[in-house]
């Protein structure tokens, strides 16, 4: 198969397993984490980004989702957006 079809057919079961993920975060958060660990190893494998849509953490593989599982807070003086997990406490920091 073509490389940029196999790629093509990652980005679409990534964009699907993060979408289920999504979906199962309140009622199963175990599931969801699995959902995402699955996706993010199909993205190493492809060699696929993750889209930037979907903030992952990268110590306990949650699906950040900001007030439900990370708290946000942005820093005006050096442009920058602080998440906070709430299941681990990892810090993640993005400019703005």
């Amino acid at each position: 198969m073509n490389q940029t079809k196999q790629k093509l057919i990652a980005r679409e079961r990534i964009a699907i397993l993060l979408t289920q993920a999504e979906k199962e975060l309140s009622k199963r958060p175990w599931l969801s984490r699995r959902h995402v660990i699955m996706a993010r190893k199909l993205a190493t494998r492809a060699t696929v980004r993750i889209p930037s849509i979907w903030k992952i953490c990268r110590t306990c593989s949650t699906l950040l989702i900001p007030g439900r599982t990370a708290r946000v807070r942005a820093n005006a003086t050096k442009r920058m957006m602080t998440m906070t997990c709430k299941n681990c406490g990892a810090v993640r920091r993005f400019p703005y």
